[in-house]
């Protein structure tokens, strides 16, 4: 006696992801080409810290400098740096959220 194929059922974009997402897998395949299981948010969260954390690079870079300078560069820096520094509470803030 001959066992009898189960049907193929074709899964929707979103139950795939839902799947794969639920089987902590980083990417699926639909359609032929593979996709990522990483919300918008997600992946804006990780661009934000990246960014929020060259521009902490940057700060320090601009502290050292600071230390080694003359009194004219200081002024070119300290206004180099309040800049910085607003970047920073604003990347900051939206990191928060």
């Amino acid at each position: 006696m001959a066992m009898a194929k189960a049907p193929k059922r074709n899964l929707t974009f979103g139950q795939k992801f839902k799947n794969a997402r639920k089987l902590g897998k980083a990417n699926f395949m639909h359609n032929g080409k593979k996709y990522s299981t990483k919300t918008k948010e997600e992946v804006a969260k990780k661009a934000t810290r990246k960014k929020a954390r060259g521009i902490r690079k940057k700060a320090r870079k601009i502290g050292r400098e600071y230390k080694k300078s003359s009194v004219k560069s200081r002024m070119a820096i300290r206004k180099t740096g309040r800049k910085i520094a607003r970047r920073v509470k604003r990347t900051n803030k939206a990191l928060r959220k």
